[in-house]
This record gives C-alpha cells, sequence and structure tokens, in this order.
C-alpha cells in the first residue's frame, strides 16, 4: 500500500531555530490542492518513495489524506486487464491421434503489458503465463509451469508435455487453462508482485481418438 503526508515547507524565517527550519506550512500546488510526499509499503515490510503527488481538493480521502491505493486496488485493475487465452496444439495434427500413443500438447504465449490511471495515479503493469492446466478431455487433466513444445525429432518423450489416450473411437475436447501472474509500479516507480494471480480458460479443440490398423506389406 501507499501512505502519503503533506510535504512541508521550510520556516518562515525569525530569530528563533524552529521558526528558521521548522514547519512553514503545506506546500500548495494546482488549484488549491497539497503536495503529498508518498511512502510505498512492500508485504516483506520494507518501504521505499515514490515521488510527490498533487492532490487536489476533492480528491482527498478520510482525514482529509490522500486516497491511499490498497494491494486489493491493485489486484483488481490486474483482474480487468485484457488476457488472451491459450491457443491449444496438438500433435500429431489433423484432429486425430492413435489409442496408447503419445499425444503432445503446447502452446505459446508473450508477455502483456499495460498502463491504467488508479486515483490519479498511472499504474505499469506487466503480465506472464506462468501456470498451465491442460484438460484432456476425457476427465484427466495434468498441471505444469511451462508451455510444452512442438515434437522435436530425436528429443526423448520426457522433454515434451504429452498424454497417452486408453479408450479409442471416441471425440475428447481437449483445452488449456492459463494462469498468469503480474508485477506493477506506480508514476515509474520500483517494480513489485501483484499479490494474486488470474486464470484464463481456453476453447476447447476437437480430437479423435482411433485405433492403429495393420498394414500387410509384401
Amino acid at each position: 500500500m501507499v501512505g502519503y503526508n503533506p510535504l512541508c515547507k521550510s520556516g518562515g524565517g525569525g530569530t528563533t531555530e524552529e521558526a528558521r527550519y521548522g514547519c512553514g506550512g503545506t506546500v500548495e500546488c494546482g488549484n488549491g490542492g497539497t503536495m503529498m510526499g508518498r511512502t510505498i509499503y512492500y508485504p516483506d515490510g520494507t518501504t521505499g518513495t515514490l515521488p510527490p503527488i498533487c492532490v487536489e481538493p476533492g480528491e482527498e480521502g478520510e482525514g482529509g489524506t490522500a486516497p491511499v491505493i490498497t494491494p486489493g486496488m491493485i489486484l483488481a485493475a490486474f483482474e480487468r486487464m485484457p488476457l488472451p487465452d491459450s491457443d491449444l496444439t496438438l500433435q500429431p495434427p489433423g484432429g486425430e491421434t492413435l489409442v496408447n500413443f503419445d499425444t503432445i500438447f503446447s502452446t505459446s504465449n508473450e508477455p502483456e503489458t499495460t498502463t491504467v490511471t488508479l486515483l490519479g495515479q498511472s499504474l505499469d503493469l506487466e503480465a506472464s503465463a506462468t501456470s498451465y492446466e491442460w484438460h484432456h478431455g476425457d476427465g484427466s487433466t495434468q498441471t505444469t509451469d511451462w508451455e510444452g513444445k512442438r515434437f522435436e525429432e530425436g528429443t526423448p518423450m520426457s522433454e515434451f508435455i504429452s498424454y497417452r489416450y486408453q479408450d479409442a473411437f471416441e471425440t475428447v475436447e481437449p483445452s488449456v487453462d492459463t494462469t498468469w501472474s503480474a508485477r506493477f509500479r506506480l508514476d515509474g516507480g520500483p517494480w513489485q508482485p501483484v499479490a494474486g494471480t488470474v486464470t484464463i480458460d481456453g476453447d476447447p479443440a476437437s480430437l479423435r481418438v482411433v485405433e492403429g490398423q495393420p498394414n500387410l506389406v509384401g
């Protein structure tokens, strides 16, 4: 969260030390506003300083202080961020696979960024996909922290995300749900993690599971 304190003008002069160096009133700005210093409080207990901000009349929160941006507000802004669903790639291609055969799942995502205004401040958000839940379409799932990759000749199957269907002659609808994490910064301050994640459900594909037929060759 961010805390606010009015910036203090230096003392207005005079013969006493307090008059020379004490607070000579708050720093005014804008149209009758007050210049506020800002301290950001991080989840690990440390603090940092953000650039001051001018708080105009009518923008004050309770007790005449500037409104506080909370982790919940930042998470809500992240939840409103437009994030894509993941395009599911299946191999073998063509909408068919074989029973008891390794079917390879993969997808691809790039980081997403946006900038919004929150309580008069610039909020930068940078989101990255960090977790995937693969729905095979037969009731089973698997969860990974990576997006998989397409088939490469000579690569062990253990280096792919794969699944073997047990029942032939059925059509399943596999999909992948993507969980996004994000970091944020306020008014160009230091980057910090958003306290929460967003999961985007993927659209299902259609996959026919068939049984391989032996071919006689002469």
